[in-house]
């Protein structure tokens, strides 16, 4: 994984992953580790089933849709507010 984390800072493209158990979708700016512990910084691009109401009946179907669309047209999308941790 780390290798295709540095790939997407470097070619500028949008990585997929879920934390609080929503599939979220992120461009990466920087990767590292701190304490032995691995962190990314990143600005969250898309939140899944939460951003598009109606027409999806899973978050698996939005998201499928979302990376088809392609980064043009979520780079579009309204912002999506700041993920807090539980």
């Amino acid at each position: 994984m780390d290798a295709e984390i540095r790939q997407a800072i470097g070619d500028k493209k949008l990585v997929e992953f879920s934390f609080q158990n929503f599939i979220r979708i992120a461009e990466p700016h920087a990767y590292g580790s701190m304490g032995g512990v691995d962190h990314i910084i990143s600005t969250q691009k898309f939140h899944s089933i939460n951003d598009m109401v109606g027409g999806f009946g899973t978050e698996r179907e939005a998201v499928d849709f979302a990376l088809k669309a392609g980064k043009a047209w979520i780079d579009l999308q309204p912002p999506v507010p700041p993920c807090r941790d539980p």
